[in-house]
């Protein structure tokens, strides 16, 4: 059958739930389908998720994917009934709570360093560098290779420990030399990182184990601030290992060491990895100084990953540029405003900052406009809808109204708003 007769292409439905770099990912297949003059100039750890996601769904721009196989899946596989929490800031664990995230990221990884033959002598406890305990991982071409990074923050006291789960393309971000060895892109994997935590304010440095003896580290990553434009990679690619895990080290930059250093037995990046926090401010230390624009910046970010973890955001993400009937139009309107009332004025856990409107109304993609008539229609559809305390039969008629075409949400708004008038 004919490869081009297997692939179907890309919905809205399909792409609500997924990240920024996983887009990038499927972008990167087709790269020569990128729009030249509708959208801004593709780079692939830079564009923005909403321009991905529009040129994705765009059936003008011709992106398609591989057909699903025609055959129900075994239980070892995860299907999309399945609740899956990633282990990232985006995942269901509250920030909050710190215990509960180090058991779950605890228990991901104690199989792979209960798989080892003998401890890894390495300065982070799991899977050595320089030898696999797994069966190596094939690399597909033109398909997205899935790494887990595991990260050790040292800006924190203590250390916390994170996995994060990403996606890299083997075409512009692997490279394969003489003898086999995998290379994979510094700046992929740090914008990688930078989507799943919630903050990387600089001046800091990334480092992982030195490939020819891995009691060594190597840095490859410096940052002067909060944005990747800010940072200097060399060298520019580092050595993924045939199962596909990465440990990075995060350090603040304090003094100064060379290139690569050696870790005692003692460092704290020599320590077994045990459970830590997710995004959680520094104990007993000031959180890091931004200036206004990365304190936007931050807490939108980690409010987008709020939102994505929030029931209704599948809907929510889909509908953007539809016309809608009422009932999701109504389920629309409630999913802005309890995300509106669950963070308007709380204290955002890294940067010591109130949350804003236009930080909430940024993170949902949504201008002033929509996001006021989002909130006053869900109020009004809570005062003269079902069970409120105005309820009104020819509302609660209209709510559920579902007709072809739809009338969409100026109309509804409308007719509320007249509703209103009529009770004053």
């Amino acid at each position: 059958m004919d490869m081009d007769s297997q692939r179907i292409p890309y919905t809205a439905e399909f792409l609500a739930d997924k990240p920024r770099h996983e887009l990038a990912s499927f972008v990167a297949e087709q790269r020569q389908l990128w729009p030249k003059h509708d959208f801004p100039r593709l780079n692939i750890s830079k564009t923005k998720r909403e321009h991905l996601f529009n040129v994705l769904t765009n059936p003008q721009y011709g992106f398609t994917r591989l057909a699903p196989e025609p055959r129900a899946p075994s239980r070892n596989c995860i299907t999309d009934n399945d609740d899956l929490t990633p282990l990232n800031s985006s995942g269901g664990t509250p920030v909050a709570d710190v215990d509960v995230a180090g058991q779950i990221i605890q228990a991901s990884l104690q199989a792979a360093s209960q798989a080892a033959s003998e401890p890894s002598a390495g300065p982070v406890a799991g899977p050595s560098a320089s030898r696999s305990s797994k069966t190596p991982t094939p690399t597909v071409p033109g398909l997205p290779v899935g790494v887990n990074v595991y990260l050790v923050d040292n800006r924190f006291n203590p250390t916390r420990k994170t996995a994060v789960r990403m996606s890299v393309d083997p075409m512009s971000d692997l490279v394969v030399e003489d003898d086999g060895a995998r290379l994979v892109s510094a700046e992929t994997i740090v914008a990688g990182v930078r989507e799943s935590i919630c903050i990387l304010q600089g001046p800091l440095r990334f480092a992982s184990p030195f490939r020819s003896n891995n009691t060594f580290l190597e840095y490859f990553g410096l940052c002067n601030g909060a944005s990747l434009d800010t940072c200097i990679f060399k060298p520019s690619h580092i050595f993924l290992p045939e199962n596909n895990e990465l440990w990075i080290v995060i350090e603040k930059i304090a003094d100064d060491y060379s290139t690569t250093i050696g870790l005692d037995s003692e460092s704290p990046s020599s320590s077994s990895l045990v459970g830590g926090g997710l995004c959680n401010e520094p104990v007993g230390g000031d959180p890091p100084q931004l200036t206004q624009e990365e304190v936007f910046d931050t807490v939108v970010s980690w409010l987008k990953s709020r939102a994505s973890a929030t029931n209704g955001y599948r809907l929510f993400e889909a509908a953007h540029g539809r016309v809608l009937h009422n009932p999701d139009i109504i389920r629309i309107w409630k999913f802005v405003e309890q995300f509106h009332d669950s963070y308007y004025r709380v204290l955002h856990p890294a940067t010591k900052k109130s949350i804003q409107k236009r930080m909430i109304r940024t993170a949902l993609n949504l201008g002033e406009t929509s996001f006021n008539d989002a909130l006053d229609g869900s109020r009004l559809a809570r005062i003269y809808g079902p069970g409120g305390s105005k309820e009104d039969p020819s509302v609660v008629t209209e709510l559920a109204k579902i007709e072809e075409p739809p009338q969409g949400r100026v109309v509804l708004l409308d007719y509320l708003r007249t509703c209103e008038k009529a009770h004053l």
